[in-house]
């Protein structure tokens, strides 16, 4: 009984397969995965990949897709019907594939590295004691997005006052880094041409000594005045366990600078 289900099934994926078009599927795995692709306007391949098994056909499809936030009727259990909804959504979502890009390319990105065309953030460098989180709108990609500085309190002020003034001024028909730039008054640098240079020039923190650790970049930062040194969040919180004055909470942590004493407080996550 249960052979002749899978044979059912099979023969229900390859029947689908067929209507669908093999120039459109860019892999297949024993039956129980495909990928299925399409090219949108300007020329990306954009997947969806599919789980298949012997109850195909009687049961919602389960997918994981390139297209952010993608969703289907709970009732689609057939592969036509799940690609075509899945075409049709591809196009709302080039413009904001095109914003992304062009952060990437013209922007030093810390993370995420590489980055997914689901991911909607990315932490660029401002300069070497500031970064910035943006978050993009896959809906209106081309809008003002929203952002978190991580860096001095003297950088947050100057950012946050150019804002203020600017952010009126913010065209959606202009290059999306290029207003970033004007409104937030600053000027992204590239990221370093080759590992060397990188290497010499990420953002360090000022305890181990290295830019990345455990995928993760130093975003504590000590903002009394000629000091802003940055520190990795594991890192100092292993530096002020040992420390007989530091306050740990359920929620918080608090304790000394290791360069100035000055004290440096923030969240648990």
């Amino acid at each position: 009984m249960e052979l002749d289900k899978e044979i059912d099934a099979i023969q229900a994926i390859v029947n689908d397969l067929e209507k669908l078009g093999f120039e459109n599927i860019q892999s297949l795995t024993d039956f129980s995965f495909v990928v299925l692709k399409t090219i949108d306007d300007w020329e990306r391949i954009v997947t969806i990949n599919v789980t298949l098994d012997s109850e195909y056909g009687s049961k919602p499809l389960k997918f994981i897709s390139d297209v952010p936030n993608f969703a289907v009727d709970a009732t689609v259990a057939s592969l036509p019907v799940l690609y075509d909804e899945f075409c049709e959504a591809v196009p709302l979502y080039s413009q904001f594939w095109s914003v992304c890009e062009a952060i990437d390319d013209k922007c030093w990105v810390l993370e995420p590295v590489p980055a997914k065309m689901t991911d909607t953030e990315r932490r660029v460098v401002v300069d070497t004691c500031t970064t910035l989180k943006i978050s993009i709108d896959p809906e209106t990609p081309k809008s003002f997005p929203k952002i978190e500085i991580l860096g001095p309190e003297e950088s947050k002020e100057k950012i946050f006052k150019s804002v203020n003034e600017r952010v009126d001024s913010w065209d959606e028909w202009d290059d999306f880094v290029s207003n970033l730039e004007y409104v937030l008054g600053v000027k992204f640098p590239e990221s370093p041409s080759d590992a060397m240079e990188s290497s010499s020039n990420d953002p360090c923190c000022s305890i181990c000594l290295v830019s990345e650790l455990e995928g993760t970049y130093p975003e504590i930062v000590c903002d009394a005045e000629n000091c802003n040194q940055i520190y990795h969040k594991m890192c100092f919180i292993e530096y002020i366990e040992a420390l007989p004055n530091a306050l740990r909470t359920r929620y918080v942590i608090s304790g000394e600078c290791p360069n100035c004493c000055h004290n440096i407080t923030f969240r648990r996550e």
